[in-house]
Formats: structure tokens, C-alpha cells, sequence
């Protein structure tokens, strides 16, 4: 198989669905000779922020000049960006050889898309010799694949009411699921969250006679400043009693619990280091930066685009644009159809002066007939796909209007697809 055909091959095993188990994920790697025993690795949950807080350490671990590997869900726009080494994805030609040798298993035990792209990826990283792994969990923690590690340290973000069909109903379910990766005596660190969540991940943590860190009680921050291209604070660490300066491409006031997850992690991983350069420089230039968090394009009109695919996201994304760009925006929107954003409305509407609205190209789209009558229908038009909702925003926008594309991973690797190729036929 080429690599298209690998690829094929690959997205094929999704009609499997998702399952959260561990077995599959175990007999692929005792197949491929238990490479995830060849890295250290930090292991990273959380219903939002655990792809900026995994991109973040792993950008401070390369300034400190360790080789990382980094391993996220779900791609934008190519599948390679769910595995990069040192800022850089994995070569097509890996790629295509890991799965042709890995079929004849994959038609025995019959693994999902999720547990092979797994096992992949530690097998690259072990090739690799990477020294330090940031491993990203796919949904929840307990039965995800990628809970076959035993990593230096667990990492938390914040949690909420989303996955409710696998993970649970109430908060507390979720926030056990996501305890899951909490392992015996190794250290955790919790993102900041409500006083219910914390509790769950306290008494795990003491059951496993885990250390645990909660954030919000050991890391303040002062002199907060954002703007459309940089975020800037001063995070103080009551842990190790140091100063952090931060400048950040990464902007949005929910990224600063980010950093600040990050800087726990950094430290507990480093005790006796002296880290002030290190993670200044590692957040300033984020090697490991991933697309669509706060994206700005600067073309004209001027584009931004944000993954933020739930309603706290979406709340939190929100939050931070209309202070940064209070008025003359509008949005291109759509949503998967196992989101819950009624309580988000209002607030989309509020925040632009008109919405077009548009669903991906995958099944667990919402219909944009479906999503449409959540909204007021004097200030959206519809359409059946991103290109043709972003090239409507494009023609209409007006002076200095901004266009903003947000609402899932789908929707926005779409629009930068369709950018790309715009570009490119300009060029």
C-alpha cells in the first residue's frame, strides 16, 4: 500500500467506533516489542486545554534540550500532526511501513482507528529515541489506549460535561474517568477546576499514594496583558517560591491556566533545575505549537480560528475575543451533533453581527437545518459545508470586520484546507 492507501486503510478501521479499553492496545505493543518502555513520558487528560498544556511542556522540555516526541488527537488537516518529534511530523514512509506490517493483526484482533494510531505513535517515538514523550489522551483516561504508560508524571486540565455517552453523565463520573491516569506514586498535577472534581482527584491521588499538586492553590499570576498576537504575565510558583515572566504567542485568558499547569510540571518533573530561561523561552517560541488555538491570520479581511468544540470552550474562547476585538466580527459556525450548547447561544450571538452556519464532512456532524433553529434566523444564513460558509463570510465581510471560524477540530481544519488551496491558485 502507498501512503494514500495506508491512510485509507487506517481511516477505514473507524467504523469500529470508540471503545475504551486496554487489551487491544497492549497486544499491538507486545507485537511491536513494548516500545513505550524505551521513553520517559508525561501523560496528559482533561476535557479542554490538554492539547495547549501538552504542546506547552513539550516546547519547554526541547528548550531544555531534550529530544520529545508529542502525540495529540485529532489532526486539522494532515493525520501526521498527531505525531511530531521535535516540532517536526512523522515521515510518510514510517507511516506507510507501520501499517502495512501491522495489518495482519489488525485483521485479528480487530482494533479502532485510535488504538493502532497509538501504538503507532510509540513505536515512532521509540525508533526516534526520543528522551521525554508527551502522551495526549483521546477521551478520558482510565480505559483510554493511551493508558498503557507509566509516565514521570500526570497531568489534569480542566474538566467538563463532555463524552457524556462514554464517560458518564454528571461531572463526578467524568472526573473519575479522567483519574484513571493517575498511577501509583507518580505525581499529578490539577489544572484549576471546581471543588467536586478536585475532591475525586484527591482521593484517588491518596489511594495511590500519589503527590498531587492543585494549581489554582500553589500559582497565581499578575500583570496579566493580551493582545491579538501575545499574551504577557508574571506566574509566581508558591512551590519553588520563583517568578516566571511569560510571553506567549498562545493568547486567550484561559491559556494562562495552561501555563501555569505547565510551569507545575515543568518543576515537579525538575526540582533542582533552575528553569526561569528555559521556560520563558520554551513558551515564547512554542515549537510544538499547535493549529486553530486563538489562530490569527493576518490576510484581509483578518481570519481567526479556534478549535473550542464544547460549551465551557466555546464560553472561554468567547470570553477572551470580545475583549481583544469587542465589535465588527462575524463567525463561521458549526458543531458536532453530540455537543450541548444551549447555554452558549445567546452568548454566540451576542458576540457577532452575523453567523453563517455550516456542518463538516463527517457523520457526527450536526445537521445546519438542526443547528439553525437554536439560533435567531435574522442573524445567520446556512450552508452545507465550511468552504461555502467561509467563501460567504469572505464576499460579504465589510471594512476592518473580522471573520471567525470556531466550533470544532472538524470545522476548522476544513476552513484551513480551503485557505491553502485558495492561497495556492493566488500564488
Amino acid at each position: 500500500m502507498n501512503y494514500q492507501q495506508s491512510l485509507d486503510y487506517l481511516y477505514s478501521l473507524q467504523k469500529t467506533g470508540i471503545k475504551l479499553r486496554l487489551e487491544n492496545t497492549f497486544h499491538l505493543l507486545e507485537f511491536l516489542g513494548k516500545p513505550q518502555k524505551n521513553f520517559r513520558s508525561v501523560h496528559i487528560a482533561g476535557t479542554n486545554g490538554k492539547g495547549s498544556t501538552s504542546s506547552i511542556i513539550a516546547s519547554v522540555l526541547y528548550e531544555m534540550n531534550y529530544k520529545v516526541g508529542l502525540y495529540t488527537s485529532p489532526h486539522l488537516v494532515r493525520f501526521n500532526e498527531r505525531i511530531k518529534v521535535n516540532g517536526y511530523e512523522i515521515e510518510d514512509d514510517f507511516l506507510v511501513q507501520m501499517i502495512n506490517f501491522l495489518k495482519p493483526q489488525i485483521e485479528k484482533i480487530k482494533p479502532t482507528f485510535f488504538e493502532v494510531t497509538t501504538a503507532i505513535a510509540f513505536k515512532y517515538f521509540s525508533e526516534m529515541k526520543v528522551e521525554y514523550a508527551v502522551i495526549e489522551t483521546g477521551m478520558g483516561g482510565r480505559l483510554d489506549s493511551t493508558n498503557v504508560l507509566l509516565p514521570e508524571i500526570s497531568v489534569i486540565t480542566k474538566i467538563g460535561l463532555d463524552h457524556r455517552e462514554f464517560l458518564g453523565d454528571t461531572i463526578e463520573k467524568i472526573a473519575y474517568e479522567k483519574a484513571g491516569i493517575i498511577k501509583d506514586k507518580v505525581p499529578v498535577i490539577v489544572s484549576k477546576n471546581e471543588d467536586v472534581v478536585k475532591k475525586i482527584f484527591k482521593g484517588v491521588a491518596e489511594t495511590k499514594n500519589s503527590p498531587i499538586v492543585f494549581v489554582d492553590e500553589n500559582y497565581t499570576h499578575t500583570d496579566f496583558n493580551q493582545t491579538i498576537e501575545n499574551l504577557t504575565s508574571k506566574i509566581y510558583s508558591r512551590v519553588t517560591g520563583k517568578e516566571y515572566l511569560i510571553h506567549s504567542p498562545l493568547i486567550g485568558d484561559f491559556q494562562i491556566e495552561n501555563i501555569k499547569t505547565s510551569i507545575a510540571a515543568i518543576e515537579i518533573l525538575f526540582p533542582e533545575k533552575n528553569l526561569e530561561e528555559k521556560i520563558y523561552n520554551g513558551i515564547k517560541n512554542l515549537k510544538f505549537k499547535l493549529r486553530g488555538r486563538f489562530e490569527v491570520l493576518k490576510t484581509e479581511p483578518m481570519i481567526i480560528l479556534d478549535t473550542s468544540h464544547n460549551a465551557d470552550a466555546i464560553r472561554n474562547f468567547l470570553f477572551s475575543l470580545n475583549k481583544i476585538i469587542p465589535n465588527r466580527k462575524v463567525a463561521v459556525f458549526g458543531i458536532m451533533k453530540d455537543k450541548e450548547i444551549d447555554d452558549v447561544i445567546d452568548l454566540i450571538e451576542n458576540s457577532f453581527d452575523k453567523i453563517y452556519l455550516c456542518q463538516a464532512k463527517i457523520e457526527r456532524a450536526m445537521n445546519v437545518e438542526t443547528l439553525a433553529k437554536k439560533f435567531n434566523q435574522h442573524k445567520i444564513e446556512k450552508f452545507n459545508s465550511v468552504e461555502l460558509a467561509l467563501m460567504e463570510a469572505m464576499n460579504k465581510t465589510q471594512n476592518k470586520q473580522s471573520i471567525v471560524v470556531f466550533g470544532s477540530n472538524y470545522i476548522v481544519g476544513e476552513a484551513i484546507e480551503f485557505l491553502e488551496k485558495k492561497n495556492e491558485k493566488t500564488s
